[in-house]
């Protein structure tokens, strides 16, 4: 399975099914590091890479 279909069919619908479970987030992502290596430097991704980014680092935040 290529990291895009990863995203798109285990790790929103895991996300989405933990919110609408009303169950706890994970304490970490780290999905972005493999993110950048996967869809590197090409600029169709910058805007997917910024919304990884972000839910790396609200997952990361959730568990201070």
């Amino acid at each position: 399975m290529e990291l895009h279909q990863w995203l798109q069919f285990v790790f929103i619908a895991r996300l989405n099914a933990l919110l609408e479970g009303n169950l706890p987030l994970p304490s970490a992502s780290g999905v972005y590091p493999m993110a950048e290596q996967v869809f590197g430097e090409d600029d169709r991704h910058e805007r997917l890479l910024k919304i990884i980014d972000a839910i790396d680092g609200v997952l990361g935040r959730a568990s201070q």
